[in-house]
């Protein structure tokens, strides 16, 4: 099996075992500007890429020893367009903006990828 035959497998377990959880959203690339006229930065989003987006539970071994707080989430991003996230995304679903906290793990194939990531509202 290729790593696309087990990605799209994966993905398909994913999306048949929590439909329900399954939301379309979209990240965003954010960057910092400078306007010199105002003597102030800020933020631009650059880039909005749609993907679809898997809400998780958390494991007890991921919380025991973590800073994981109350706000967090973990999230399962399934995305066509995207090869790689940083802390400079933000993930937008249903309206609310989450910032990646921490990647916890990253299948890229060639169509598609698939990121497990902690993000906080």
């Amino acid at each position: 099996m290729t790593t696309d035959q087990i990605l799209s497998l994966a993905i398909k377990s994913l999306k048949s075992a929590m439909p329900e959880a399954l939301y379309n959203g979209s990240m965003i690339k954010q960057t910092r500007v400078f306007d010199a006229s105002k003597s102030i930065a800020r933020i631009v989003e650059d880039t909005v890429t749609p993907i679809e987006i898997v809400f998780d539970s958390f494991k007890a071994e991921e919380i025991i020893g973590s800073n994981i707080l109350s706000t967090d989430v973990k999230l399962h991003i399934i995305a066509n367009d995207v090869k790689s996230i940083d802390f400079y995304n933000v993930i937008r679903v249903n309206g609310s903006d989450y910032s990646i906290k921490n990647k916890l793990e990253t299948v890229i194939g060639a169509k598609i990828a698939l990121f497990t990531i902690v993000a906080q509202l």
